[in-house]
């Protein structure tokens, strides 16, 4: 079952970041607030590159949570 998002899309431009939360194996991890809602993510910045040469795609998928 496909949980469904009560948010319209989150477009890059409307988030601001607030503070640097780490890093690990596949990059950078930043808490971000959502301007328009206010609403708070974690989002991770990662290098593509490394992504496809490494085959770690599905890895990378799996750290994606909902709530």
């Amino acid at each position: 079952m496909e949980k469904q998002s009560k948010e319209k899309e989150v477009q890059l431009q409307e988030l601001e970041e607030i503070v640097p939360m780490g890093s690990g194996a596949f990059g950078l991890v930043t808490l971000v607030r959502h301007r328009p809602t206010g609403h708070t993510y974690a989002l991770k910045a990662v290098n593509k590159e490394y992504l496809q040469k490494t085959r770690t795609g599905p890895l990378l998928k799996r750290e994606v949570r909902e709530e």
